[in-house]
């Protein structure tokens, strides 16, 4: 029993839970720059709906005595899913009483370093949904400073460069650096190395492309946690071990995407699409495989039935399905289980584009008269 009285003295889930958020925002890289909202916390649910506003268009000359012009505010919505994340550690009465070290830090350590971990790789996935991109074989100072054209007249403002260590070696040797001890202090983010172009340049290992960076204004990405970071231990008292799991709830989204500018090549999504059963009345339902993990940020996808041959299309393609336009075939939104006419042997093809209305990915499947 006395050994009970210890480990239970020493290792207080609470105690690593509190320490656990309140070191997490400064061991995440991207995250201080997120807007996080906690208005989740303790509302019943598991998704957030939000509202993405139309701009109503600048204002225009009035004559005297003239009719001011009105426009209509008009807002499409998103829905954000939260999600958990965890981790789990165990550890033997033999380690934590051995006296080598420090255990029970090493577990808070562990446990905080792979949630903030975590977190931090979904604000970057979050991150590549930009829709400002500008594309590059390398990241150079030069090309830096083009991308940077991007913003227009949002150009002012904290800016932070995101880079892996192989672009950082490269910038610091540019004549348009600028190091970090010649930075003023008051900077957002804690591991600021230097700047170019106004930008702050931050590393990080989770970017290990050269021809791959991240300029970001604070608030570009939001975070609405659901319940912060819980930790609960289970005793397995035939091996005389103490597991410890952490979790914490949150959704990560791309909040303003004109706040976000990728530089890098976009990637041509490649959606499988499959016939779901045997033409029947002319017509049939189609899946895809891959299909839009993006609905959130305003991206769609379009379908077109009965095509020749599929459609050849680049990343980056202005989207355009006006009558006599390069898309005009994909005039309606693809629809799960919807049945689309469908003859034997021509094409059914589907495109995903962006809220920019780029094209960002594309899938096809040609039709068939029987599925065996």
């Amino acid at each position: 029993m006395a050994n009970e009285t210890i480990l239970s003295s020493l290792i207080n889930p609470q105690v690593l839970a509190d320490m656990i958020d309140t070191k997490l925002v400064n061991a995440m890289k991207f995250t201080p720059l997120c807007k996080v909202d906690n208005t989740l916390v303790g509302r019943p649910g598991d998704t957030v709906t939000l509202p993405c506003y139309a701009y109503i268009g600048d204002a225009a000359d009035v004559d005297e005595l003239g009719d001011i012009g009105i426009a209509e505010l008009t807002a499409t919505s998103q829905a954000v899913r939260v999600k958990k994340v965890g981790k789990g550690v165990t550890i033997s009465d033999e380690a934590v009483l051995s006296g080598y070290g420090d255990p029970i830090g090493e577990i808070g350590n562990q446990l905080l370093t792979s949630i903030a971990s975590k977190v931090d790789n979904d604000v970057l996935a979050a991150l590549d949904n930009a829709t400002l991109i500008h594309p590059v074989v390398t990241v150079t100072p030069n090309e830096i400073n083009n991308a940077l054209v991007k913003f227009g007249e949002d150009f002012e403002g904290d800016k932070y460069l995101f880079v892996g260590a192989a672009t950082y070696a490269a910038l610091r040797d540019a004549a348009e650096w600028i190091p970090a001890s010649e930075i003023a202090a008051g900077t957002v983010l804690r591991g600021v190395v230097g700047m170019i172009y106004g930008c702050y340049v931050v590393i990080t290992n989770k970017i290990t492309a050269t021809n791959v960076a991240y300029i970001v204004k604070p608030g570009a990405v939001a975070l609405f946690m659901k319940r912060g970071t819980q930790v609960e231990s289970d005793r397995n008292i035939i091996n005389k071990s103490t597991t410890f799991t952490a979790d914490k709830h949150y959704a990560a989204y791309l909040y303003d995407s004109s706040k976000v500018i990728k530089l890098g090549a976009a990637t041509l999504t490649t959606l499988t699409v499959t016939q779901d059963a045997s033409i029947s009345g002319g017509k049939a339902s189609f899946s895809i495989a891959g299909y839009p993990t993006n609905l959130s940020y305003g991206w769609k996808a379009y379908a077109a039935t009965n095509l020749d041959a599929a459609v050849t299309v680049q990343v980056g393609d202005d989207f355009d399905n006006d009558t006599g336009g390069d898309h005009e075939d994909f005039a309606d939104e693809y629809v799960a289980g919807f049945k689309y006419s469908a003859t034997n042997g021509k094409y059914f093809q589907v495109l995903y584009v962006d809220a920019a209305g780029k094209i960002r990915g594309t899938g096809n499947v040609k039709i068939v008269t029987t599925i065996s």
